[in-house]
């Protein structure tokens, strides 16, 4: 019968460790090769190209009053959504939008899909509005619990008459529809 101390194999564990550790150990304990990069003081103080300068236009567009702003929103009457059509000019004059065939703002609602809307009297309401202070716009309020649809700005360019280059907005904040023409 065998000790504990003697082993079957003729080498005890403890023999069997010291080798490994002598044999094995100088591969598991050799120096590791570290590189470093280093960045020199040239490249640290580079910032690298410079961005370019924005530049702004001699002349910025100025906003102006446009021809007409279109106006469709929703109301609800009589226990369903009625779309109402409202328009006001370059003037100030705030008017129904036709749904006559062959009227310029008709015609163009129509190419967009909308097929019917009604005037604000139809629908027993009115609908108020102006010229933007300094006259840089026009405006149109939202009738009382009334949805805002879609609006638009003609395309007729009253601000300069030749016809130059501009972008139109129209758009809705807080029940207050503005419609502007930069030029």
């Amino acid at each position: 019968m065998t000790t504990r101390a003697e082993s079957t194999t003729g080498i005890s564990r403890r023999e069997a460790l010291k080798k490994g550790a002598l044999v094995g150990g100088a591969a598991v304990w050799a120096v590791p090769a570290m590189q470093a990069i280093s960045v020199g003081t040239a490249d640290a103080a580079s910032a690298g190209p410079t961005p370019p300068v924005p530049t702004v236009p001699a002349d910025p567009p100025k906003p102006c009053i446009p021809a007409t702003g279109l106006l469709l929103c929703t109301v609800w009457k009589w226990g369903r959504p009625c779309l109402l059509g409202v328009k006001i000019d370059e003037h100030g004059v705030i008017d129904c939008i036709p749904t006559a065939k062959g009227d310029r703002d008709a015609d163009f609602l129509r190419s967009l899909g909308y097929a019917t809307w009604s005037k604000p009297s139809d629908l027993g309401m009115s609908v108020s509005g102006g010229f933007l202070s300094g006259k840089t716009g026009l405006y149109l309020l939202l009738p009382t619990l009334a949805s805002f649809v879609k609006a638009w700005v003609s395309d007729i360019n009253l601000c300069t008459p030749s016809g130059g280059s501009g972008h139109e907005e129209a758009h809705c904040s807080g029940g207050k529809v503005i419609f502007t023409r930069y030029a």
